[in-house]
């Protein structure tokens, strides 16, 4: 009776493991080349903030991020072998050539925080008077959705929710900057 019950029970474990072999598959990527000077780390940036399913207002929007992150010198890191996926870092790469856009406060640069997914709201940050808190509904359907997570700054998960619903790169970010201005 034990043996029936462990191949049973071996039988469902590999069953729940064949899925996983396809998920991990799918998410293999192509490794591209390593960022060698400030505009092509930005664009890594970018790509490693965002998927390769995102629309291009969202990925401007990411792009706009890491220039205006730069510019405020806070240049994201280089990573030893950059994994983004090659279409993702073309099109990105493309975006940031077209775009000369970053982000002021009170005509300064700052750099600016952001995340995955909010807990619903950003927060204020005492250290940086030129964020404001705002709702970001939309992250409550977000799979990384975490009821204690802190947000200050742009939630990338409501910035694309936002871009899907027609808003550009700029009017997305700028919902979740109010007080700032986008620059050129």
């Amino acid at each position: 009776m034990k043996n029936k019950f462990l191949i049973i029970l071996l039988f469902f474990l590999l069953m729940a493991a064949i899925p996983m072999g396809f998920i991990v598959k799918s998410r293999t990527k192509t490794t591209v080349k390593s960022p060698k000077n400030r505009d092509d780390l930005i664009v890594a940036a970018a790509a490693a903030l965002c998927g390769k399913d995102f629309d291009d207002e969202t990925l401007k929007a990411a792009v706009i991020l890491m220039k205006t992150n730069a510019a405020a010198g806070h240049l994201p890191e280089a990573e030893s072998n950059n994994d983004s996926d090659e279409e993702l870092y073309s099109r990105v790469a493309a975006i940031d050539s077209e775009s000369d856009a970053i982000l002021r406060c009170n005509d300064k640069t700052v750099a600016v925080p952001y995340c995955a997914c909010s807990n619903g709201f950003t927060e204020t940050d005492a250290d940086h008077p030129c964020f404001q808190a705002v709702a970001s509904p939309w992250d409550f359907f977000c799979p990384e959705f975490d009821a204690n997570t802190h947000c200050t700054g742009v939630s990338m998960n409501g910035v694309r929710y936002l871009c899907g619903e027609g808003l550009s790169a700029e009017e997305a970010l700028l919902w979740y900057l109010p007080g700032f201005e986008i620059s050129r």
